[in-house]
């Protein structure tokens, strides 16, 4: 199927999902916990996943999958694989903040060539081709042009991984001299969405999963910014977690997060 009818198609369903979840009321979810009291899911997550994942299907019958809620630890053989955040930023979501988003990326040859993230809230939907460019509404988008000193800065602190703690808030504190301000949010699809689009200057986490950067990597790359793990190495889009700092060339440069 050509790739522009598979965003098509597939950014339908995500919008299906997000209207669905927006306007279902977060007093009466389900909620259970995973690893901890701080990484739950709800049943939204689990129905937005079954239902991208079955409309994935019935157009393209051959796709394999890996998916936050649905993960088997290896990254699927198949041709045509789609890496899928049913909700990201699930606590946001219990909590009523308004700040979560769906997230799902196509990938070919273990890299992305089709990203999609949805904020039902805004109903902003961001998206990416490779080679085509990184849209939000249908409109291009470019990562900012502005320095480090006069961006905002976005993180989140891993508070998954109580080992993490020091090194996140270090980094917070050395960067925060050099931005306007930071923001921690609490869904890492948008927070690299906001980046392809210029409203933050650059993104950084201590750990992370796939699901929560496959889509919004394309779409920052493709909106002109650059990815790295903060040891300096670049992104592999491997199962495994990783760290990620993400951002144009200049912002990146000017944070001092990566080794010299």
């Amino acid at each position: 199927m050509d790739k522009k009818k598979i965003l098509e198609e597939i950014t339908k369903v995500v919008r299906k999902c997000g209207d669905d979840m927006f306007s279902r009321s977060t007093s009466d979810l389900n909620i259970s916990t995973k690893t901890s009291s701080k990484d739950i899911v709800t049943d939204v997550d689990l129905y937005n996943q079954n239902r991208i994942i079955n409309s994935i299907t019935n157009i393209l019958p051959e796709a394999g999958f890996l998916s936050e809620e649905f993960p088997d630890g290896a990254f699927p053989e198949n041709e045509s694989v789609f890496i899928i955040d049913p909700i990201d930023g699930t606590m946001n979501y219990s909590k009523d903040m308004g700040h979560s988003c769906i997230s799902v990326a196509c990938f070919k040859d273990k890299k992305p060539y089709i990203g999609i993230v949805y904020d039902p809230y805004r109903e902003e939907m961001f998206t990416a081709i490779l080679g085509e460019g990184a849209f939000l509404n249908g409109k291009p988008i470019k990562t900012t042009n502005q320095p480090l000193s006069n961006s905002l800065v976005l993180t989140n602190t891993a508070s998954y991984y109580p080992e993490l703690l020091d090194e996140s808030i270090e980094r917070i504190h050395s960067i925060l001299p050099k931005c306007i301000d930071i923001r921690i949010e609490g869904a890492a699809a948008l927070d690299i969405c906001y980046v392809a689009a210029g409203r933050a200057g650059l993104y950084f986490e201590s750990r992370i999963s796939l699901w929560d950067y496959a889509a919004g990597a394309l779409i920052l790359s493709e909106a002109g910014g650059e990815l790295f793990k903060l040891d300096g190495a670049p992104i592999t889009y491997g199962t495994e977690k990783t760290s990620i700092i993400a951002g144009s060339s200049t912002t990146i440069r000017q944070s001092g997060l990566l080794p010299s």
